[in-house]
């Protein structure tokens, strides 16, 4: 997955899951990926303001079928 970095002082949360529960990762580039499964990621973006969290909204889910 791709996206553009901002550049003030924010982190990013990815999630992916090929069942039903959601796994969290720091990478961007997946390897070794399982043939014939579906894969279904998710992103957010997570800025600090005054020592607290604050979330955005998870993205729109996104499916991949490796083939």
């Amino acid at each position: 997955m791709n996206w553009k970095k901002d550049k003030g002082k924010r982190t990013y949360e990815l999630q992916y899951k090929t069942g039903k529960k959601w796994k969290r990762t720091k990478k961007k580039t997946f390897e070794k990926l399982k043939r014939n499964k579906v894969y279904s990621f998710r992103l957010r973006v997570c800025r600090v303001v005054n020592g607290k969290k604050n979330y955005s909204a998870w993205s729109k889910v996104r499916k991949i079928k490796v083939k």
